[in-house]
């Protein structure tokens, strides 16, 4: 259901998951997607206080001796629930990579994406990140962004 709602509009997967499934609303597509993200935003944050605050390294499950990280960021309006609230947000985005073939696709490629704070941002990547490659075993990692602070 969520995964749906990921690829179009909740208007759209919820006449889709009708023909299945009966008096499914576009509201219970939302409710189902905040929770869902809610779990995921928990998930990522246990992961970056076990790196960043308990200092345990996690096992990367592949090695590779370079790795290429690019970020950037893009602003979007924002429905504000009550006065005073930001009427923009930043989206972060991250993708590493281990190279490109010789058609210019990334290989091994991961995307991050977050509302948060640089700093929240920056390590839970990293965390995530560390799941997908052994940080030992890198040697040369490569930084791309535009304006970074």
């Amino acid at each position: 259901m969520v995964d749906l709602a990921t690829e179009m509009s909740y208007h759209r997967a919820a006449k889709v998951l009708q023909s299945w499934v009966p008096g499914i609303s576009v509201m219970t597509l939302w409710k189902q997607v905040q929770r869902v993200g809610e779990q995921e935003r928990q998930s990522a944050k246990e992961k970056q206080e076990l790196v960043f605050e308990r200092g345990e390294v996690p096992p990367g499950e592949r090695q590779v001796r370079e790795l290429a990280v690019e970020a950037d960021g893009v602003w979007v309006s924002v429905r504000r629930e009550q006065e005073g609230d930001p009427r923009h947000v930043e989206i972060k985005l991250a993708v590493a990579y281990e190279g490109r073939t010789e058609r210019g696709r990334l290989r091994g490629r991961k995307v991050v994406a977050g509302v948060m704070a640089p700093e929240d941002f920056w390590e839970q990547t990293m965390a995530m990140f560390g799941q997908t490659w052994d940080w030992c075993a890198v040697k040369r990692c490569w930084l791309g962004g535009d304006g970074c602070q």
